[in-house]
């Protein structure tokens, strides 16, 4: 997508791609905010994830979602 850093997401689009793609366990993949790699070579937050954590989070999908609008805003 060509952007770096935390820039954010809509709610809609959080959702959408839970629904694509799943989310891991923390324990396999943790919420990383580290700009530069730590001292013993830990990820940043612009890394690619592994392939298997990939995999792991398509057991973890959510079902569907669907936009909540009863003023139509």
């Amino acid at each position: 997508m060509g952007v770096k850093g935390d820039t954010g997401a809509w709610l809609r689009d959080t959702m959408a791609a839970l629904v694509l793609c799943g989310t891991p366990p923390e324990k396999y993949h943790p919420y990383i905010d580290r700009k530069i790699p730590g001292p013993a070579g830990e990820p940043t937050f612009d890394e690619e994830t592994s392939n298997f954590v990939y995999s792991l989070a398509d057991n973890f999908e959510a079902l569907k979602y669907f936009c909540h609008d009863p003023q139509r805003v």
